[in-house]
């Protein structure tokens, strides 16, 4: 569960007719998530009293679609991050999991332009790239941070 908040007011995603919860007990968890990026962000805005580098990755389920998808996410917050390092970790992951495609640049909102792709290869849908700072500040995280999420 999560919130249209952290959805898409701080992402800048626009809504993916996500499933609302018809008799929410808070307003911060009314909608089933479409993604697990928010989820990650909020948590290292929970902990960003910690040393760097913070590295994190949950493996849970989304809801697109009325649909139940598997999802695996990862993020890490560094004083230099760059889309390279982006690279090399999804290229990792996609080498072990067996995941291959065309690759494409991304116009996900919550990734800078010009600095995320996604590789679709029919079933498995991979997109990483480094953080909007519009994004970064509506969390109000100060250091650079590069992320990836994989649903099938």
């Amino acid at each position: 569960l999560t919130s249209k908040k952290l959805l898409h007011e701080y992402t800048q995603r626009v809504s993916e007719n996500e499933t609302e919860i018809s008799n929410p007990v808070t307003e911060d968890y009314h909608v089933l998530r479409s993604s697990i990026i928010p989820n990650l962000l909020e948590l290292l805005r929970n902990n960003k009293h910690r040393e760097l580098p913070q590295s994190v990755f949950e493996v849970g389920h989304i809801v697109k679609m009325h649909t139940n998808l598997h999802s695996l996410a990862w993020m890490k917050m560094a004083t230099k991050n760059t889309f390279s390092q982006a690279k090399i970790i999804s290229d990792s992951i996609a080498l072990r999991l067996e995941i291959k495609g065309e690759i494409k640049e991304c116009e996900d909102p919550i990734f800078i332009p010009g600095r995320s792709v996604e590789l679709n290869d029919g079933n498995v849908l991979l997109k990483y790239g480094e953080i909007h700072p519009f994004t970064l500040e509506k969390f109000e995280l100060g250091y650079p941070i590069i992320c990836g999420e994989i649903h099938w």
